[in-house]
């Protein structure tokens, strides 16, 4: 085999299985091998649900400090949830979790540092959106709305699912100036978390890596519409072939490169064989087909003499029938005649 092409198989492994005939066919008619695809980067971010439940409960306890005016305990524990939440961004509840830790402290601050708390008002806006005032608060936050952002996500493939904030995304979106956590999950995965500072409209980019060339990362989002097959922008394979099972029998497959696809084509496991059978269907057994046309052959000549003998081709002429003969002069001269037509009956 000349080259080897990473196969997507858009079926079970079952019915792969039972489809390896065909598979192998279509591989040996256009000289290639089909390989499975490459193992993906490592497993991506994990997140511990325990650590959820220990910073509701330093929660609680920073609420409980705060209304009994223990100001150090709780502002003790609303460091331990900040300083826990950026070591683990991998948890899908981060900015509702700082958003709760930094309106406690504002609550706070508006005892000691009433310039404070409009400052962490507007970060917890930004990480959950405006809350309904509570039982004694002032109407929305201090210092009026904030303002929107029109951005543009860059650096994630198509296939990537992106939440900002616990909500998911496009990649164009609005946003409170401000920090927001961020999550990008490929295949059900955390390949990237943290928390990203968004201060001016345009482009954001984030700092997720590139899957490894010829994985189920790289062509992750691959689909089908219409009988034509559909592939996101980026990916990294320079061959690889897309197949699936076929309900009247056989499969589709269709060859890639990068981010473009021909047509599926059927096949079947007999389609492209070498055919290894004799060259013609051999001679039946009997009188050779050379003979009979060589005793044709013979059979018209000496059918064709016989007539032209008894037709008297071969006798001389009668008598009395004139015969003229004519001889050049170096003949006449030889045979001691003289140049003169003889005529003879």
């Amino acid at each position: 085999m000349s080259k080897t092409l990473v196969l997507l198989w858009l079926g079970t492994s079952a019915a792969q299985v039972s489809h390896e005939p065909e598979l192998e066919s279509w591989s040996r008619a256009r000289w290639v091998e089909l390989a499975p695809p490459a193992p993906d980067s490592p497993a991506g971010l994990r997140h511990d649900d325990q650590w959820v439940a220990k910073i509701e409960e330093w929660l609680d306890q920073a609420r409980v400090a705060a209304s009994s005016l223990d100001d150090a305990t709780a502002h003790e524990r609303l460091a331990d949830v900040e300083r826990t939440l950026r070591r683990h961004p991998a948890l899908p509840q981060a900015a509702w979790l700082l958003a709760e830790a930094l309106h406690v402290q504002a609550a706070l601050a508006a005892r000691t540092a009433p310039a404070d708390r409009a400052q962490l008002v507007a970060r917890a806006v930004a990480l959950e959106g405006r809350r309904a005032p509570a039982f004694g608060e002032a109407e929305g936050p201090p210092g009026g709305a904030p303002p929107v952002l029109q951005v543009t996500l860059a650096n994630a493939r198509g296939s990537d699912q992106i939440y900002f904030d616990g909500a998911r995304v496009g990649r164009r979106l609005d946003l409170v100036a401000g920090e927001h956590h961020v999550r990008v999950l490929r295949r059900e995965r955390v390949v990237w978390a943290g928390w990203v500072s968004v201060e001016r409209s345009g482009g954001v980019s984030l700092p997720v890596q590139a899957p490894v060339p010829c994985s189920l990362d790289d062509v992750d989002g691959v689909r089908l519409d219409r009988g034509r097959v559909v592939v996101p922008a980026g990916v990294l394979c320079s061959g690889w072939a897309v197949a699936r099972p076929r309900a009247k029998g056989g499969i589709e497959i269709a060859s890639c490169r990068g981010s473009s696809c021909g047509p599926l084509i059927p096949w079947k496991r007999h389609d492209g064989a070498i055919y290894s059978g004799p060259p013609q269907p051999p001679p039946e057994p009997g009188f050779p087909a050379w003979a009979t046309w060589a005793l044709v052959g013979a059979g018209a000549a000496v059918l064709g003499v016989g007539v032209a003998w008894q037709a008297g081709a071969f006798d001389d002429p009668k008598p009395g029938a004139t015969r003229f003969e004519f001889y050049g002069p170096g003949q006449e001269q030889k045979l001691g005649l003289s140049p003169s037509v003889r005529a003879r009956r």
